[in-house]
């Protein structure tokens, strides 16, 4: 089952707030691969274990569940995450794909493929399910993309 949602970066008015980048934004998303700790405060630790090029392999810890995870990066365009399945979770994927409609006016489209965590889900577990899992992915998702354009405002992510 593939669940997404998009998150509009750009202020709706532009004319009373900075402006934002696709650079700066790209740069957001690399660093949310890079140092998640710093986006989600249930994150215990996260290493980078190799890098070839633009594929990463990462070890992110939640307490005693870690995750090892294969990230694959297109410059400017997008981040896919995927987690590998254990015995203690189900695996999975996840892509941030920066979208700009018109120049300037950027949205993150988040997708999510939780297939592994709704394989063997009956229809009443689903029901159940999918909402919670949903609204926390969306709202992980929100806390992303204001963490992002904090650090683009306050000049740590800067134009190139």
């Amino acid at each position: 089952m593939q669940f997404e949602h998009l998150i509009r970066i750009s202020p709706a008015d532009s004319s009373q707030a900075p402006t934002l980048t696709r650079q700066q934004l790209w740069q957001g998303l690399v660093l949310r691969a890079e140092l998640p700790m710093q986006f989600d405060e249930n994150i215990t630790s996260a290493r980078i274990v190799a890098r070839e090029g633009s594929v990463w392999q990462r070890e992110i810890a939640f307490g005693t569940l870690i995750v090892h995870e294969r990230i694959e990066l297109e410059l400017e365009q997008e981040v896919r995450y995927h987690a590998q399945a254990t015995e203690l979770h189900p695996g999975g994927s996840r892509i941030m794909r920066i979208e700009e409609p018109e120049p300037g006016v950027l949205f993150v489209r988040f997708i999510y493929d939780m297939s592994a965590l709704t394989a063997n889900a009956s229809e009443a577990e689903l029901a159940r399910l999918l909402p919670y899992v949903k609204s926390a992915y969306q709202q992980a998702d929100m806390d992303t993309a204001e963490r992002i354009i904090e650090l683009i405002v306050t000049g740590q992510l800067t134009a190139q």
